[in-house]
């Protein structure tokens, strides 16, 4: 997910697409030499553009776009022997208000996906995320972790500011 701090040349290079999106918008940073070292915020503020208001037109212009959630080995693993113990079909991932820190992440099994849901596959392993968690999820890595405190799915998020020392939220 794109943040107001991030560098223009750097949204450039990693959503090329993006360019005109921000030509349509007043927005001629791709060859202007002060996208190198300006960030959004900077940038945009400086034609008189809201700046979170533009951030959230290019984050929604990437959305159906967006990276996808990896699946690691563990995780499949896991997910495999806990559908067949359950007689489930895959896991759904989403993500909801709540928790410590403002979001929290939601497990379980299902039968089938919901309309609109994203699919992501490691092997014969399915994983199922709604299109509304995606701008929380997207680049993120599902693990399954053992440790001594006890063993479960983990999210290795990019798009949390913040964890909670409990694992399962974010901000």
């Amino acid at each position: 997910m794109i943040k107001k701090d991030w560098i223009i040349a750097d949204v450039i290079a990693k959503y090329p697409e993006l360019i005109e999106v921000m030509e349509a918008n007043g927005i001629h940073c791709a060859g202007c030499g002060a996208s190198s070292f300006e960030t959004l915020e900077e940038g945009v503020s400086g034609h008189g553009v809201d700046v979170d208001n533009f951030v959230d037109l290019l984050n929604k212009s990437i959305l159906d776009k967006s990276e996808p959630l990896i699946i690691s080995d563990s995780a499949a693993k896991m997910v495999k022997e806990l559908c067949t113990a359950e007689n489930k079909h895959a896991l759904r991932v989403q993500v909801l208000r709540g928790g410590c820190s403002g979001y929290k992440y939601d497990f379980s099994l299902v039968d089938t996906a919901v309309p609109g849901d994203n699919c992501y596959v490691n092997g014969d392993v399915k994983v199922y995320v709604p299109k509304e968690s995606m701008d929380k999820l997207g680049g993120a890595i599902l693990e399954y972790k053992h440790a001594l405190s006890g063993a479960g799915f983990i999210v290795s998020n990019p798009n949390a500011s913040r964890n909670c020392g409990c694992g399962k939220s974010f901000s």
